[in-house]
């Protein structure tokens, strides 16, 4: 039980009593790289072990190692997937108990008692930093900063019979994988947002244990059709050639001739227009017209008689297919003339990003570096990714196109550039077979909730406007060079 008292230290005081004399002396930048209460950074590790009587700080390092083998070997990627926030389950706190396994951002519920972890202050919601300066109120260090709730009381008295046993079969597997497994696992191409995100930008990983593990099963994976994931086999075979040695480069277009890259870009293009194609049959039948009407009269129309889900529409397609501007994405229903060159824009995505993504998977070892996949399978990898960013990017533009003239919320375009919304997605090989999972994130009910109500009232804002049967289309724009 000594824990329960050592957590209800201050970060100050904590580093007071087990600090190294450089790292309490140093001032700065510098103090606070070298002091981290998850790594131990910046601990004397005798005067732990004399407290403790245990060698705290290496079995504190070798957790960490193997927790996080199998996400990545190297050093400046793991940390990436520990919380910075405070994260804990409601009852380990209730015995002033907190794990190490809680910080994790792949560890969604508590290991001892399989509840929901909370990341936040259940009165405040305000997120608590996991290295804090200060504690909790003067009489209770188990208390919010902020509000003063109280997570756990002084008053309780402690459980001594209370023993922190893992009960999560999932964690348990995923601390006692063999070499084999690890490999697998690390070697499988996930979307990680961590290595997309831009500086200071907050990414959530939302990929669970229980889903990194479908990789090792990949019968089980076809079976969890409750859980919106499903497996899917590519009958890809993996075709390697030679791959020259590229100094400094790693970009894998770099293999391809430039007709090579034209036909990618195309391809992904392609199967934008195939997605559009699909939502406006679908979600997006009611609101042909809205779409029609605000490409043609958006300067006649008040931008509180617009439709959301035009403005979604319209947009999303503005941003990724190189339109110049939103009367090109109709134009009149002809073919768009006022359009980028693809080699200009490249992916229908961020590209700039995409490709960092890319390269971090070389870097990582996990897409060859002495060998390159053949043309077929290497855009087959690309396609699958691309088309979950376009999806993730429409409901995206939707959220946004929701909320942009409601006045009580601050929802700005800066909204858009994140990875919300974006499918759990990884592909794996196994004997010469590529293999895609997928997952859907459950945020997407409130969005789609929005979107059947809309769809019911069919959106009749402007009669003025409406595009009916007795519509007559005007000649096309003629446009010279």
């Amino acid at each position: 039980m000594k824990y329960c008292y050592l957590n209800a230290l201050t970060f100050s005081e904590l580093y007071l009593i087990f600090g190294e004399e450089d790292t309490l002396n140093s001032k700065g930048k510098t103090k606070a790289f070298n002091k981290s209460v998850l790594l131990l950074n910046g601990f004397n590790e005798i005067k732990l072990e004399k407290v403790f009587a245990s060698p705290l700080k290496k079995l504190n390092e070798q957790l960490l190692t193997k927790i996080l083998a199998p996400l990545s070997n190297r050093q400046d990627l793991k940390y990436k997937y520990i919380d910075n926030n405070l994260n804990f389950c409601p009852l380990c706190i209730t015995n002033k108990f907190h794990s190490t396994l809680h910080q994790f951002s792949f560890v969604h519920t508590c290991p001892f008692h399989n509840v929901k972890l909370i990341n936040c202050c259940p009165k405040c919601k305000a997120k608590i930093p996991y290295d804090l300066n200060n504690g909790g109120t003067i009489n209770n260090k188990y208390a919010c900063t902020f509000c003063s709730f109280e997570y756990s009381s002084d008053e309780r008295h402690l459980n001594y019979d209370f023993y922190p046993k893992i009960s999560d079969k999932n964690v348990e597997r995923w601390l006692t994988l063999n070499i084999n497994e690890i490999n697998k696992i690390r070697t499988s191409i996930i979307f990680d947002e961590h290595f997309l995100k831009m500086e200071n930008e907050e990414v959530e990983f939302k990929y669970d244990i229980p889903f990194l593990l479908s990789i090792l099963n990949e019968k089980d994976s076809c079976k969890h059709k409750s859980r919106n994931q499903y497996l899917d086999k590519c009958l890809v075979k993996e075709r390697v050639r030679k791959r020259p040695y590229l100094k400094n480069e790693y970009y894998y277009e770099s293999l391809f001739e430039n007709k090579d890259v034209e036909y990618s870009y195309n391809e992904t293009d392609k199967l934008f227009n195939s997605i559009s194609r699909h939502l406006r049959k679908t979600i997006l039948k009611n609101h042909i017209s809205c779409i029609k009407e605000l490409t043609r009269y958006r300067h006649d129309i008040n931008d509180e008689n617009l439709c959301p889900i035009a403005i979604a529409y319209v947009y999303w397609r503005l941003r990724l297919q190189g339109f110049k501007s939103y009367e090109d994405v109709d134009n009149w229903g002809t073919a768009p003339i006022y359009r980028f060159r693809i080699l200009d824009y490249g992916y229908p995505v961020s590209s700039l990003r995409f490709k960092n993504w890319l390269k971090e998977l070389e870097g990582e070892g996990i897409l060859p570096s002495s060998i390159s996949l053949s043309r077929h399978t290497y855009l087959w990898i690309i396609n699958n990714f691309i088309g979950e960013m376009i999806w993730a990017e429409f409901y995206r533009c939707l959220e946004y196109a929701l909320n942009w003239n409601n006045q009580e919320n601050i929802y700005t375009i800066d909204s858009i550039f994140t990875f919300k919304y974006m499918s759990k997605l990884i592909i794996f090989k196994t004997e010469g077979n590529y293999y895609l999972i997928k997952g859907t994130k459950s945020e997407l009910t409130d969005i789609k909730k929005k979107l059947i109500l809309i769809n019911e009232k069919k959106c009749v804002n402007n009669n003025k406007f409406r595009i009916d049967s007795t519509y007559v289309k005007p000649k096309p724009k003629r446009y010279f060079r």
